[in-house]
């Protein structure tokens, strides 16, 4: 009889281990994957309304933080440095396409209110991953003017005069200038 209890133990461990395995697989695991899935969307869109509010402040600089420019305008400057192309300088006025590796707007300089068309491009490099980044300004009298210059291709782009290019190639060089 001893024997008999001792399968009848064995029988419903190895019931009991099995409906565990299975309530695992169809039940916990799921709601693992489903809470995982959960937390990386609201933090993703919790980071993009953080940017969006972030994106929304006036920013408002330092009484020592003096602007290389000194509210000249920027054809004016002929050693454009880093510090005047600070996003914080520029307002975004209008945004003709937008992507992780393509951008078009129309931009405000802050410091003398000018007007740039703006233009982002930036190349994979799925070798190294230095991504060579090239951006151009363009000054322009106003929306109208922009729009204009929007409907050209990168190639045509290229022709206008003066336009100001700030490029970041793969090897770490960077080159700000006018090209007149």
């Amino acid at each position: 009889m001893n024997s008999f209890f001792k399968a009848i133990l064995y029988t419903l461990l190895i019931i009991i281990s099995i409906y565990l395995l299975i309530a695992f697989w169809f039940v916990v695991l799921p709601l693992i994957l489903f809470l995982y899935i959960w937390i990386i969307v609201s933090a993703n869109s919790n980071h993009k309304k953080i940017m969006e509010e972030y994106k929304n402040e006036e920013i408002i600089p330092l009484e020592n933080d003096i602007l290389h420019s000194m509210n000249k305008s920027l054809l004016d400057i002929e050693d454009v440095k880093l510090e005047d192309l600070d996003p914080k300088n520029f307002e975004s006025i209008k945004v003709y396409s937008e992507d992780d590796h393509f951008m078009r707007r129309l931009i405000k300089y802050k410091p003398t209110e000018e007007l740039f068309f703006y233009e982002f491009n930036e190349e994979v490099d799925y070798v190294n991953g230095n991504d060579p980044q090239y951006r151009t300004y363009i000054l322009v009298k106003d929306e109208q003017e922009a729009d204009e210059i929007n409907k050209l291709d990168f190639l045509q782009i290229l022709k206008i005069t003066p336009r100001l290019i700030d490029d970041w190639r793969a090897d770490d060089t960077r080159t700000t200038k006018w090209i007149r």
